[in-house]
């Protein structure tokens, strides 16, 4: 008998979306599932939706839960999840209907040797009129090939996270017998980076390297422009510092790292940190006025650890020479001014 795999679904005010994300995981060409829908205290069709779903494929699980967020959400699935193994999708995206099979498939070939499966991922941005798709996969610069499977180290951890692969957890397939085992669940109070700290409490507990489907067979959807940079909480300037710190530190820990190395995570995290000053200057309800707003900014750009984490990624090319300049002024206001000119013309 085929393993058992939990497919866990978050869902929050997504009646636009669902019904084509639903589609796309009850018809996976894998069919032993159970679909976890949590409805995460949405106020528009998403119930119903769901609902109607649950009541006509019997591998679907509808749980009404008050608003708490995506990962309270998954924590709720995790809890009631009963496959060999589980993945994650967001109810705004559609994976591929031969991406479980995949998935299971790699799982069995690659066995104690991989801590996780991950996938290739497509982006799509229905934002940008230029570029909408973009697939996200190891490179064939770097000797990879499109469809093969690879058993990559966690000393390329780094280039995972350069790629854009490694920070989701939509994308992967893990062990849920291990997951109960170590009590690894998302931490709830935080709400961007939940996924990247996910993954590393989860690789903290299970050996093995990372088994790699090198192929898009999970799609992606941003669905504005701003989607990603403009998400502001209480502390997410703090938590958004502080994970990318765990990072370093578990990328610092694998055999061969190098500086270079090292200079990937600080780059990326680096930009994340401009991202939630980006989401402080534009956000209304942040319980500051735009004066404090632009206080805090300027405390952030104009501070040392900003500074010398700005310095070094230049150094080492991780930044490029007009981002490095207008940061370096101290101007926040002319990055965004520019930023929103290069948005309008790429």
């Amino acid at each position: 008998m085929k393993d058992l795999v939990s497919v866990v679904i978050p869902a929050y005010n997504a009646a636009d979306y669902l019904e084509a994300c639903l589609n796309a995981v009850c018809a996976q060409s894998y069919t032993n599932l159970e679909v976890i829908i949590i409805n995460d205290g949405s106020t528009d069709d998403t119930h119903t939706i769901a609902e109607r779903y649950s009541r006509y494929d019997s591998r679907v699980t509808l749980i009404e839960t008050e608003n708490y967020g995506a990962a309270a959400a998954r924590n709720v699935g995790l809890e009631r999840a009963t496959g060999r193994y589980v993945t994650f999708v967001d109810a705004d995206d559609i994976p591929n209907m031969d991406l479980v099979e995949k998935y299971v498939g790699a799982a069995d070939r690659f066995g104690n040797d991989a801590s996780l499966i991950m996938v290739g991922m497509n982006w799509y941005n229905s934002a940008n009129l230029n570029k909408k798709y973009e697939n996200h996969l190891l490179k064939a610069e770097d000797g990879y090939e499109v469809g093969k499977e690879y058993l990559i180290g966690r000393n390329k951890t780094h280039y995972l996270v350069w790629l854009m692969l490694f920070n989701f957890v939509t994308n992967k397939l893990y062990n849920l017998e291990e997951i109960n085992k170590n009590n690894i669940r998302f931490r709830n109070e935080i709400k961007n980076g939940e996924d990247l700290t996910f993954n590393l409490d989860y690789l903290e507990s299970v050996p093995g390297g990372y088994g790699m489907v090198n192929e898009p067979l999970y799609r992606y959807i941003r669905r504005s422009e701003e989607s990603l940079s403009l998400i502001y909480y209480p502390r997410c300037i703090e938590h958004t510092k502080k994970i990318y710190k765990e990072l370093l530190e578990y990328v610092s820990k694998q055999d061969g790292c190098t500086e270079d190395d090292k200079m990937v995570i600080a780059a990326t995290g680096f930009t994340d940190w401009v991202s939630r000053l980006t989401a402080l200057y534009y956000c209304e309800d942040s319980g500051m006025s735009r004066v404090q707003r632009l206080r805090r900014i300027r405390r952030e750009v104009n501070g040392s650890e900003f500074k010398t984490i700005l310095e070094d990624i230049r150094k080492a090319g991780k930044i490029s020479n007009l981002r490095y300049k207008v940061l370096r002024t101290g101007d926040f206001r002319l990055f965004l001014a520019l930023r929103k000119l290069y948005r309008l013309v790429k």
